[in-house]
Order: structure tokens, then C-alpha cells, then sequence
């Protein structure tokens, strides 16, 4: 083996291993685990049956557009504020 092949690093995800090059935001997928009103999950299944796509793609597209449409700083600092205003109370 050269040393090359030695000093050369992939990242690895289980049985999946990624050249640094590739491993870019666009690239990669991360899974998360997250609770959801049980209302708001049927919700979102019965409209992803309507629109013939999986309920956690309509999900991520509405994340997405959300967070994209809007400047995630001033969201923040918004709920942040929000969150004090209670608290103080």
C-alpha cells in the first residue's frame, strides 16, 4: 500500500464512505428524529396523498421554502424575544 492510500481520508457514514471532495452540504442527507402534533402529521399525510408525493418530502419542501423565503437571523431573534417576554412574565 502507498502511502497515498494511507494518509488518503474519506469520511464514512456505515457502509457508505465519502472523498472529502464530495462532501458538501448538497451532497449529503441527514437524518433526524423529531416530534410532531399528531394532528399536524396527518395533516401533512393526507395532503401528500392528494399531491401523490411522500409526506416527508411535502415536509421538507415546506421547511426549505421557510426557512430560504425568510432571513433566519431575524426569525430567530424574534423567537428569542418572544421566549424572554414570557419568561419575564
Amino acid at each position: 500500500m502507498s502511502k497515498t492510500e494511507k494518509t488518503k481520508k474519506v469520511n464514512s457514514f456505515g457502509k457508505v464512505n465519502i472523498a472529502p471532495e464530495d462532501f458538501r452540504d448538497e451532497n449529503v442527507r441527514a437524518m433526524i428524529s423529531i416530534r410532531v402534533p399528531m394532528g399536524l402529521l396527518k395533516a401533512y399525510k393526507l395532503e401528500a396523498e392528494k399531491r401523490g408525493v411522500g409526506y416527508q418530502t411535502l415536509m421538507l419542501d415546506a421547511l426549505q421554502e421557510r426557512v430560504l423565503s425568510t432571513d433566519i437571523e431575524k426569525l430567530i431573534d424574534e423567537k428569542i424575544e418572544k421566549a424572554l417576554k414570557l419568561k419575564r412574565a
